[in-house]
């Protein structure tokens, strides 16, 4: 099976909140069917972004947000 069958991923966009102190904002939107095949993409996604060195970048992940604001 491949992991990324069913899979949506938005195309980057500016958060709502653009800058908030002095730091820009952008939003990824991944969707995905099954959650185990979700938790292993935002796993590889994890480990590419820490051995990767963008350590001024920060990723951060909301499992289904309240508000998309």
């Amino acid at each position: 099976m491949n992991l990324n069958e069913g899979m949506f991923v938005s195309d980057p966009a500016p958060s709502p909140l653009a800058k908030l102190r002095n730091q820009y904002r952008w939003r990824i939107v991944l969707k995905h069917p099954r959650i185990k095949n979700m938790t292993n993409i935002l796993e590889w996604i994890y480990d590419k972004y820490n051995n990767s060195r963008k350590k001024e970048w920060t990723v951060s992940v909301d499992i289904n947000p309240y508000s998309m604001i």
